[in-house]
């Protein structure tokens, strides 16, 4: 990155000198903004530093550290502690300057020598055979030097019970103390990668897509507000290129396309049009298998939309290159012409690019069903553990399980488009909702959000189709007295029909930006709210 930094912005950026405490870093960290950041890309990471909100580098350094096996658990009392939501527990006075930075908890191997330095009076030497005896548990050792630490406290005016108590803390916390002066490396390393992307976007993700999971690493430079170029056979660079927050996407990531047939394409562009592009091209390139992958992905697509119709039309392309072009006489240059055919479906253009290029370019058509729905579903990177949410996601993977009672549950897959969850579905809700479900369909699914093996997912008891329609609720009201709890019903069923509220009093009918299900329950639900419900 230093390297690129200094070769287009003739700016050299020392990882040495840059500042730790830089705020525009420590703000991409509150905001968990860190995929390609070392050390701090798992999701739950993520969602601890925006929950943490990091002011300061060694609030990163503590990140690190506390997001292990062992301390993680810890992590609650950690953030509640920081934000004065918890109290800091006092067990000793001798130990509050030591543990203040962690808020009362041991992180480091370094607190734990000091405790023992300063609470039971052992020296540097000593203290770090008590780390060592506690880590390993060896029993002659550990029994040996837990009676040295009781006696060495009892001697600094300690009392016997504080003593057990304090040595027991330790013996908590050893197993897993992280040395900081490690802790301080990595999250030095951290930061000076986390600089870059906070300062020279375009730079970091030219390198982070050379380097790391490329599919992963595009979606995220969306997130943060890049753009996609559309593929063109006439600019599209080899590899993928990176300026000005837009991305440019290389034909040596085209899977299946031969490395020397790229490198021919940037040689030897510009193409007029498909036939011209076929014409000049190298015999051995002249293979359906290969041109295909060029159109599925709209490198044409600026000459020619329709990609159905050069598909169709491919083989006799290249037939008619080889074989026919001039008239009988061999003097006239004669044209290609097309036989009409219907362009790919939207959906099927998304999916080849994402198959072909590691991401659609193409709106996917939950991006639109987005636009309509805003606000009547919550997105799959901000949902949260325990709460209730209700998402818009593409039905992908369906598995039933015949539960020991034998009644069959079911085991769902589903996407934005950008993310994946599971989804549970318990056998009385299975049952419900068990003849809607059906692969590449799009639905709302409400339910409870859980963590299971560090990932959430949602344990589902309602879903509906989610689809453009013109059908909506239309509601009649006497007034807008119960206008909040009519919103609070209508929110518990999801769906695809827009909400028409008129009311009666001032003779004003209005649109709502609330979808709902065509549902029975629901209307019961509504009666004694509303004088009239009806679906049209």
């Amino acid at each position: 990155m230093r390297e690129l930094v200094l070769q287009r912005k003739k700016v050299d950026v020392a990882p040495l000198n840059i500042n730790l405490e830089d705020e525009k870093t420590l703000a991409l960290f509150r905001a968990g903004n860190t995929m390609g950041i070392f050390q701090f890309e798992n999701p739950q990471m993520r969602r601890f530093l925006r929950n943490l909100q990091p002011s300061k580098f060694d609030d990163i350094v503590d990140a690190t550290s506390i997001f292990r096996p062992g301390p993680s658990r810890f992590i609650p009392q950690f953030v509640a502690r920081r934000h004065g939501e918890e109290t800091v527990e006092i067990i000793d006075p001798a130990l509050t300057e030591i543990l203040a930075q962690t808020y009362g908890i041991m992180i480091y191997q370094e607190q734990i020598m000091q405790v023992a330095q300063r609470f039971a009076g052992f020296s540097l030497g000593k203290a770090d055979l008590l780390r060592r005896a506690v880590s390993k548990k060896k029993s002659g050792e550990f029994e040996k030097i837990r009676d040295e630490f009781i006696t060495g406290s009892l001697a600094q005016g300690h009392s016997e019970e504080q003593s057990v108590q304090i040595y027991d803390l330790i013996e908590r916390f050893a197993n897993y103390g992280f040395n900081r002066s490690h802790a301080y490396a990595y999250a030095a390393l951290a930061f000076q990668i986390a600089y870059f992307k906070a300062h020279f976007p375009d730079e970091f993700y030219e390198v982070q897509l050379r380097d790391r999971k490329r599919d992963t690493m595009i979606l995220d430079a969306l997130d943060n507000h890049f753009e996609l170029d559309n593929p063109s056979i006439n600019k599209m660079p080899y590899h993928d290129r990176v300026a000005d927050r837009k991305i440019a996407l290389g034909l040596a990531h085209i899977s299946g396309l031969p490395r020397d047939m790229a490198f021919w394409i940037v040689e030897h562009r510009p193409f007029s049009d498909l036939p011209d592009f076929v014409k000049n091209l190298p015999q051995n390139f002249q293979k359906t298998d290969y041109i295909e992958l060029l159109i599925k992905i709209g490198a044409f697509d600026e000459m020619d939309k329709n990609r159905g119709k050069l598909l169709a039309n491919l083989s006799n392309l290249i037939d008619y290159t080889q074989n026919i072009q001039l008239d009988l006489f061999g003097h006239t240059q004669l044209k290609f012409s097309y036989q009409t055919t219907e362009d790919l479906p939207q959906t099927e253009k998304y999916d080849l690019e994402k198959e072909l290029l590691g991401v659609g370019i193409t709106p996917h058509p939950l991006v639109t069903l987005s636009k309509r729905f805003q606000g009547n579903f919550t997105d799959l990177s901000n949902l949260q553990k325990n709460q209730r949410a209700t998402i818009l996601v593409e039905l992908t993977y369906i598995r039933t399980h015949r539960t020991k009672n034998g009644q069959t549950m079911a085991f769902l897959v589903v996407t934005d488009s950008r993310e994946k969850r599971d989804v549970t579905l318990f056998p009385e809700h299975y049952r419900e909702f068990m003849t809607q479900l059906e692969k590449g369909k799009f639905y709302f699914i409400s339910g409870k959000v859980i963590e299971r093996n560090d990932e959430l997912q949602l344990q589902a008891d309602k879903i509906a189709v989610a689809e453009e329609t013109s059908r909506k609720l239309w509601l009649n009201l006497a007034d807008s007295s119960r206008n909040a709890r009519l919103s609070q019903i209508l929110r518990e069923f999801p769906g695809s029909h827009q909400v028409i509220l008129h009311f009666t009093d001032q003779k004003n009918t209005t649109q709502t930006n609330i979808y709902v299900d065509e549902n029975e329950l629901l209307l019961k639900r509504l009666e004694g709210y509303v004088l009239d419900a009806v679906y049209k």
